[in-house]
């Protein structure tokens, strides 16, 4: 996990064990008695952060819980422990966020972008994410609000995470470059 995003594994043990490594995937939920998340709201994915660990296995469904303050800048004042946190975007930094929602005992911080992409968050110098014990993931701007408005109806929600290889670190950064303008290619031809 700790191959940071412009350095590359040095060895073939590495290289093998970071191929295999999944970093995105997508969100399945549960316990919803009358689910607002249609068909037209999929797929729900997301993308692990590049500090804090992998995502609980599959097969785990987790309570769902809005941070309260919603943007996690400082202490949550709402019973997190245990359970999946929805964070917003903005205001401070990601790791800040990650540990105001590992102090109250959450166990994974899902922070919605205020965009439509979702990239892979860091944080610099990367040593202060390493007391970083819970999952982070970021979901789009989509996801999010698609998330926040079924809590709010349903409060019996449960979120499980299925990764696949379908939902790449890579994938989503070309994405976001492009989305940026920083990716596109100089000749018309190639665009």
């Amino acid at each position: 996990r700790g191959i940071a995003q412009n350095h590359h594994p040095a060895t073939y043990e590495e290289r093998r064990a970071v191929e295999g490594l999944v970093s995105g995937g997508l969100l399945q939920l549960s316990g919803a008695k009358e689910p607002t998340i249609g068909e037209n709201d999929h797929p729900l994915e997301y993308l692990l952060s590049h500090f804090g660990v992998m995502t609980p296995h599959e097969n785990v469904s987790t309570p769902v819980v809005v941070a309260s303050p919603s943007e996690a800048c400082g202490s949550i004042e709402n019973d997190v422990k245990g359970k999946v946190v929805l964070v917003r975007r903005g205001g401070c930094p990601f790791v800040k966020k990650a540990e105001e929602v590992q102090s109250a005992g959450g166990k994974v911080m899902v922070l919605g972008n205020t965009s439509p992409h979702i990239v892979r968050m860091g944080v610099e110098p990367r040593w202060k994410g390493l007391n970083t014990v819970i999952t982070v993931v970021m979901v789009s701007s989509r996801v999010y609000g698609a998330l926040v408005a079924e809590m709010m109806l349903n409060k019996g929600l449960e979120m499980a995470f299925v990764g696949t290889e379908e939902v790449s670190g890579s994938t989503w950064g070309d994405l976001e470059r492009l989305a940026q303008g920083d990716g596109w290619p100089r000749s018309e031809a190639y665009v």
